[in-house]
């Protein structure tokens, strides 16, 4: 058995989180002694790990609570699809940090990197879901998503190249140059535009 405290080290939470997620139901003490201290059982802990999971997956709590009240609910096959999706995770950051060095050895001059490898990684989806959560399902969000959906691949690479260059512009023309300098504005500009 573990006391909240304890369960809390093991994790790396603080003891307001799992008394927060006893509020809400998330994960419920084994027990509860008569000193009103609460206790954990290894099972508990794996209950927490799995909302740990979902967690940096960036699920919200009632969507974890509900994944872990259903009744078809196993473990195991969780698991397995954690370590699909962060695997995905690792990929995806291997191929953006390989963007980064890439872009560093091209700015020193040590390569030469074409526009289109300035995206490598990204992932344009979840520029999708962050625009839906601030502007809702408005027109112009459909709009755009229309619009985007209409683009051939070709046509989506060539825009994400422009938007390359002139973020290059903005960044790297003259590394002294203040925001206000006009080639900066320019750019800005061109970016607003854009």
């Amino acid at each position: 058995m573990y006391t909240i405290k304890e369960i809390a080290d093991l994790a790396g939470v603080t003891t307001r989180t799992l008394r927060y997620y006893d509020q809400i139901g998330l994960i419920k003490p084994l027990e509860i002694g008569e000193n009103g201290y609460r206790y954990y059982d290894h099972g508990k802990l794996l209950q927490l790990q799995q909302i740990m999971f979902f967690r940096e997956l960036d699920l919200p709590l009632k969507e974890i609570q509900y994944i872990l009240s259903r009744p078809d609910f196993q473990l195991l096959p969780a698991l397995e699809n954690h370590r699909k999706a962060l695997q995905k995770q690792i990929n995806r950051i291997k191929k953006l940090l390989e963007t980064v060095e890439n872009t560093i050895l091209s700015l020193e001059g040590e390569i030469n990197m074409s526009e289109k490898n300035l995206f490598n990684g990204f992932d344009e989806s979840q520029y999708e879901e962050e625009a839906r959560e601030l502007w809702g399902d408005t027109p112009q969000y459909k709009e755009s998503i229309r619009k985007w959906s209409s683009y051939s691949n070709d046509q989506k690479e060539d825009i994400k190249k422009e938007g390359g260059e002139i973020t290059l512009r903005m960044v790297t023309e003259d590394p002294n140059a203040s925001p206000d300098d006009p080639e900066v504005q320019a750019a800005v500009g061109d970016y607003y535009a854009y």
